[in-house]
């Protein structure tokens, strides 16, 4: 699925996509929160996924103020939706679904990044009380990203 939403996006800096090995990890952290939604066939059409550590989690967690460093956080790292599905709200569906176990986890702060010319996913995020806190570079080539907060407590 990623692979086919990547051949669709014109600036492929719009979108940082996962290696087999961070898909991998993703599913053996117990705290990782992976969602996936699937067509009565089982075809996946959408997927989301928050982690609790990691490369890519310590990178972006650099970033919050110190006055998170004692929270407990999860980072909000992949969104992907199938293009036929676009436009039905998956993504926000799958946020939401996120932010409830979060809440029940005491989980205290969400964090995300996205490109700041993503206006789908910028809207989606800041519809479920996210805010913007900065523009930031990430990732090994220096990609930049908006950082987005939610405090959930």
């Amino acid at each position: 699925m990623q692979k086919n939403i990547i051949a669709l996006i014109p600036d492929n800096d719009l979108f940082h996509p996962f290696s087999e090995n961070e898909i991998k990890q993703l599913f053996t952290q117990r705290e990782n929160i992976i969602l996936g939604v699937f067509t009565d066939d089982n075809s996946l059409i959408a997927f989301r996924a928050a982690t609790a550590d990691g490369i890519e989690f310590d990178e972006i967690n650099y970033f919050l103020e110190n006055k998170y460093s004692s929270y407990k956080k999860l980072l909000l790292n992949g969104a992907f939706v199938d293009e036929h599905y676009r436009g039905s709200r998956l993504q926000v569906k799958m946020s939401e679904y996120t932010i409830d176990i979060a809440k029940k986890r005491n989980i205290d702060l969400l964090f995300t990044v996205i490109h700041p010319e993503n206006t789908p996913s910028i809207k989606s995020i800041t519809s479920l009380g996210f805010k913007e806190i900065r523009e930031i570079n990430v990732y090994i080539h220096q990609h930049r990203r908006l950082l987005f907060i939610k405090e959930l407590q």
